[in-house]
């Protein structure tokens, strides 16, 4: 899957591809969801995991970005076999390699144990109301239910299940959804027992992974809160300026919303 810090999006809904500055003429700019969810940030787990695994290297912010780089390019790798696979399509050989084959093998051992049917994938979704965007994995339909799908062949961690309100509450938007899917991370057990090293890939839905303490409201407050967080932090940036801009009607009432409950 793709992430950008933003998309263009033209009078069409459809995402413009720019390399450097966006030529504004042509659509209007959303910050991508993945910048929305970064303000949650890393965490002191995932300082103490790298400071463990490669604090004994030579240059250690090199060897983490290596492995990280590594690790990115596998499951990307996946993913797009996976979507050739559910189109029926051949995954050409030439992108096929040896550290592919454990997730790959996942894989099939899930589908032989569900019915399993494309319905969408990777489709560029954005909200003019919240001004947000990004790119869905898939909506799948298995054992005959609907799901919005991400994949994760590495950690499953909690955001996603963020994301994945995003993306429900833009395909609701954009009339593609009548928000009868539920939220689905298609994942490994944990962090020892990933997709893209062999592990058994299991169905974290949103009662699974919270236990019924969460709700998809309570997940849509949150992604409004890191919104505002995000709107807070880069107000000044003249990179985003032309979203912001777009924003601040949206963003006031929340404030106000805060300000009132507190």
């Amino acid at each position: 899957m793709a992430h950008y810090s933003a998309y263009l999006i033209d009078k069409d809904g459809n995402s413009v591809f720019y390399m450097d500055k966006p030529d504004l003429s042509k659509g209007d700019l959303y910050i991508s969801v993945s910048q929305v969810l970064s303000m949650l940030g890393g965490g002191d787990f995932l300082i103490r995991w790298a400071l463990t695994t490669f604090g004994g290297y030579v240059d250690p912010l090199k060897a983490q970005q290596e492995y990280m780089d590594k690790v990115s390019t596998l499951g990307t790798k996946l993913h797009k076999y996976v979507e050739y696979d559910l189109k029926g399509e051949v995954y050409p050989d030439s992108e096929l390699s040896e550290d592919m084959f454990d997730g790959i093998l996942s894989w099939d051992k899930f589908k032989a144990e569900h019915k399993v049917e494309l319905l969408d994938s990777e489709r560029v979704l954005h909200s003019k109301k919240y001004r947000f965007a990004g790119t869905l994995d898939a909506r799948l339909k298995i054992d005959g239910k609907l799901y919005i799908v991400d994949f994760k062949t590495g950690s499953v961690q909690d955001k996603a299940m963020i994301q994945l309100m995003a993306y429900k509450t833009m395909m609701k938007e954009m009339s593609l959804s009548d928000g009868s899917e539920e939220l689905l991370i298609l994942g490994g057990g944990d962090s020892k027992s990933k997709w893209a090293d062999g592990g058994k890939i299991f169905m974290h839905t949103l009662d699974s992974k919270f236990g019924g303490r969460v709700s998809e409201q309570d997940l849509f407050v949150r992604l409004m809160c890191l919104r505002e967080l995000w709107f807070q932090e880069n107000v000044k940036s003249r990179k985003f300026q032309p979203i912001i801009k777009g924003m601040q009607e949206y963003i006031d009432p929340i404030i106000q919303k805060f300000k009132d409950q507190f």
